[in-house]
Formats: C-alpha cells, structure tokens, sequence
C-alpha cells in the first residue's frame, strides 16, 4: 500500500511501508527530534530524564537523543499493550 512521503516538508511522492521506517527517512528523524524537543518541555518523566543528563554533564544534543528514545520506547508499549499513555502508569510485577 502506497504512502504518501518525502525528504522534506515540500518534497512528497509516494512510497511503501518499507521506505517509510527506513533507518535513513530523513524526515522520521526530523519528527522524532522535534517530538522530543516538545516532550522535554510537557512530558514530565522525559523532563526529568533531559535534566538528569544535562546535570551529569552531558551534551544537550545527547540528552534530546535519549529523550527521543524514550518516546519510542513509550510509543511501542502503548501500541504493543493497546492501554492509552497514563503518566502515572507503574507496571506491578507479581
């Protein structure tokens, strides 16, 4: 099934699923950057993640990196687990 895609916001063409979650669509990572400049500022556990790093020392760009990962890791349990993101969602452990 086609999507529609691009290399940039005003290059679009069609194209698969496969190119769509390829390592190297530009534009994906381009989304995932701004998401997670976005979440550091309202999501609150990847506020303190960006913090945390930043304190120890860290570059502000590998801190944005990690809180990007972690919005993908959300992202995946949410569509994994089909239950809506809670912020206050601890998994018990029997």
């Amino acid at each position: 099934m086609p999507f529609i895609a691009g290399t940039n916001r005003h290059q679009t063409y069609f194209s698969t699923l496969e190119e769509q979650v390829a390592t190297n669509n530009t534009v994906r990572l381009a989304d995932a950057f701004l998401a997670a400049l976005n979440a550091k500022k309202t999501n609150a556990a990847c506020k303190a993640l960006y913090d945390r790093l930043v304190e120890k020392g860290k570059n502000k760009k590998l801190a944005i990196i990690a809180v990007c990962n972690k919005l993908l890791k959300q992202v995946f349990a949410v569509v994994k687990s089909g239950v809506l993101y809670q912020d206050d969602y601890f998994k018990k452990l029997a």
